[in-house]
């Protein structure tokens, strides 16, 4: 997870976060999303399209824009979102 300042678009925190979903058998997907609305994120950047997946109408709900992207590393995600590190 990453906390950036809206203001300047600077990196105020970056926190690695296990998934504690792992081992479920169904609903890993949803299990997440509610678990990272409960961390109050505003924004998820995701490689794979959820459109359509329970994950996608959970963060559709409470408001979570989703960001899709091609990028591999985290540094070229934050220069294609002018977030500064």
């Amino acid at each position: 997870m990453v906390q950036v300042n809206s203001k300047t678009n600077h990196v105020k925190n970056k926190e690695i976060i296990t998934n504690p979903y792992t081992q479920k058998e169904k609903g890993k997907g949803i299990a997440v999303a509610e678990d990272l609305v409960h961390r109050g994120i505003d924004y998820l950047v995701v490689k794979e399209s959820l459109r359509g997946k329970g994950p996608h109408y959970v963060l559709e709900d409470y408001l979570v824009k989703l960001v899709n992207t091609d990028k591999n590393r985290m540094e070229e995600v934050f220069r294609d979102l002018g977030i500064i590190e």
